[in-house]
């Protein structure tokens, strides 16, 4: 009789302990409110790595020719900066540094291999 007592009691403790008593509202953990909110996607921008320019879309920056394009001028497309957004931005060559990849791509660089503008480092 005690050990059928003893094991009720298990059982309601471990059913308790699984139920639907959680410390988590599970009304508020729906995916929608995690959603990404349109105004957090219109907010990105997106760099050239050769020259700067921002986007608001990687499809423009894509469909863009590019100025600085290590073909000449219009040579190519703009290529998307991968790196992380900084407050100096420093050359992969020559260590120089710029507040924007716009400032550091504006001049060439005496030690790039094809004499080209400044890189950015990732």
């Amino acid at each position: 009789m005690m050990t059928k007592l003893v094991f009720a009691i298990f059982i309601i403790f471990l059913t308790s302990c699984w139920g639907d008593t959680s410390t988590v509202d599970s009304s508020s953990d729906n995916y929608s409110s995690r959603e990404i909110k349109g105004s957090d996607v219109e907010n990105e921008t997106y760099f050239c790595e050769y020259c700067g320019k921002k986007f608001h879309s990687v499809k423009d920056l894509a469909a863009n020719l590019c100025k600085r394009h290590p073909d000449g001028a219009h040579g190519g497309k703009h290529k998307l900066y991968e790196g992380r957004v900084r407050k100096t931005y420093e050359c992969v060559y020559c260590g120089k540094e710029a507040k924007s990849i716009a400032d550091l791509t504006a001049n060439k660089c005496k030690h790039s291999p094809m004499g080209g503008n400044h890189r950015p480092r990732l």
